[in-house]
């Protein structure tokens, strides 16, 4: 989430089915702040996840192994859930 001056929030949310364990947590990275350690080291069902969350936020996982974009295009520019873009920012069409 984008609380705008105070900084980005990654909300994260891990269930195991079988034992019904469901773990939910929140970091707040602070104003001006893009990066936070990864998950999928200990959880690699968090790869594509954090993938999403760097597309469209700009939230840098350290140690991710493939951190690219996942929805958009390679060479889009910025992040478009983040407040501060803006929303008439012009683009190539889509395929």
């Amino acid at each position: 989430m984008d609380w705008k001056a105070e900084g980005l929030e990654v909300v994260c949310r891990i269930e195991n089915l079988e034992s019904g364990l469901v773990i939910f947590f929140r970091t707040r990275l602070g104003a001006g702040a893009t990066h936070c350690p990864s998950l999928v080291p200990v959880y690699r069902g968090a790869d594509w996840m954090e993938r999403e969350c760097y597309d469209m936020f700009g939230v840098v996982f350290d140690d991710h192994p493939d951190l690219r974009r996942i929805l958009l295009p390679q060479e889009w520019e910025g992040h478009p859930l983040r407040k501060d873009y803006a929303i008439d920012t012009p683009h190539a069409p889509y395929r």
